[in-house]
């Protein structure tokens, strides 16, 4: 099963928090990359459904229209300013 790829923007800097990364993982987030105040992370379909309320349209790479957030669990919510769909990127070839 395809695992949904999510962008986390933070309400302040990770390094000033250690204990968020254990938190998102109890959330069933796989970690991909990390900035200052930002988290690529992955999901399962079945996970995300349980904390979204919906499926994700792996079709198109987006359950919500572009540029849409997601609703941020109450528990992620001292942390986390918003939760979005990575988009796809297609590579282009001439």
């Amino acid at each position: 099963m395809d695992r949904v790829r999510l962008q986390i923007l933070l309400k302040k800097p990770l390094a000033d928090d250690t204990s968020l990364v254990p938190l998102l993982e109890q959330h069933g987030l796989k970690i991909t990359g990390t900035g200052v105040t930002t988290v690529t992370a992955t999901v399962s379909q079945e996970r995300y459904k349980k904390m979204f309320g919906k499926s994700p349209d792996v079709r198109s790479g987006f359950s919500t229209g572009i540029g849409d957030v997601l609703a941020v669990p109450d528990a992620l919510a001292p942390y986390v300013e918003s939760i979005s769909e990575t988009p796809k990127h297609l590579p282009l070839s001439e």
